[in-house]
């Protein structure tokens, strides 16, 4: 069984001149694991490497996790170390609510984002370019393309027009934005679980590789600005 004196490997998507990763999940875990204050290792890989073709996932002793909350709740129980300890039922409803509209429907959006809008996919295609090896890339990269459409087909979001796409993902800026108000974190003065799902989204909407309106819309916030400095300076600096 592993234990908190096991070393933490975390196998994230690789980052950019701006950003440690662009996926919005590696920054949510890592994130977390800085607030935690849990040491760990990282090392970028791609989707190839990992157990269900998803990213992050762990290695600890003998434990190999993909997920971000599994992994979170994973690491909760071997350092006995809960970011939610003290919150209320309604505040962590609040924060589920929250963490749902990032990760459900921003990434939805984004996903939409990258590979239905052209300018975006050529930029994605060049960040990839650098970690997939020449001999294959050129067969790589419509493979890709066509599992993340077939993924936006079944959610429905192709349906939609680029302004409807476009709407939904600031709205769910705007939401949070609302939500957070003047406050550091979510819920007061110190980060909750919740605040690393939020800067891993807002932190690579502004810095990855998409363009687009939803990125506009968070620039357009304030405190969402603040708030990605705050964690900046706080966490990763």
């Amino acid at each position: 069984m592993a234990t908190k004196n096991d070393a933490l490997k975390v196998y994230s998507m690789p980052g950019t001149a701006r950003i440690p990763s662009i996926s919005p999940f590696c920054m949510k875990l890592e994130t977390h694991l800085h607030m935690a204050g849990v040491r760990f290792e990282t090392e970028h890989v791609l989707f190839d490497r990992s157990p269900n073709g998803r990213l992050p996932f762990i290695e600890h002793g003998d434990v190999v996790m993909p997920e971000s909350e599994r992994i979170i709740r994973h690491v909760a129980r071997t350092w006995g170390v809960d970011l939610d300890a003290g919150l209320s039922g309604r505040e962590r409803h609040q924060s589920l609510l929250v963490r749902l509209s990032l990760e459900e429907t921003l990434r939805m959006v984004r996903t939409w984002e990258t590979f239905c809008i052209d300018e975006n996919f050529e930029r994605a295609r060049e960040y990839l370019r650098a970690f997939i090896p020449a001999s294959v890339f050129e067969m790589a990269i419509p493979q890709v393309k066509a599992r993340q459409l077939e993924k936006l087909d079944k959610h429905g979001i192709l349906e939609l027009s680029r302004d409807e796409v476009e709407a939904l993902g600031c709205a769910v800026v705007d939401a949070v934005a609302d939500a957070l108000g003047a406050r550091p974190f979510l819920h007061g003065d110190r980060p909750t679980g919740v605040d690393a799902v939020i800067y891993g989204f807002l932190a690579t909407e502004v810095r990855g590789v998409v363009e687009g309106a939803v990125r506009d819309r968070v620039r357009s916030h304030a405190n969402l600005v603040d708030f990605i400095g705050r964690v900046d300076g706080r966490y990763w600096s």
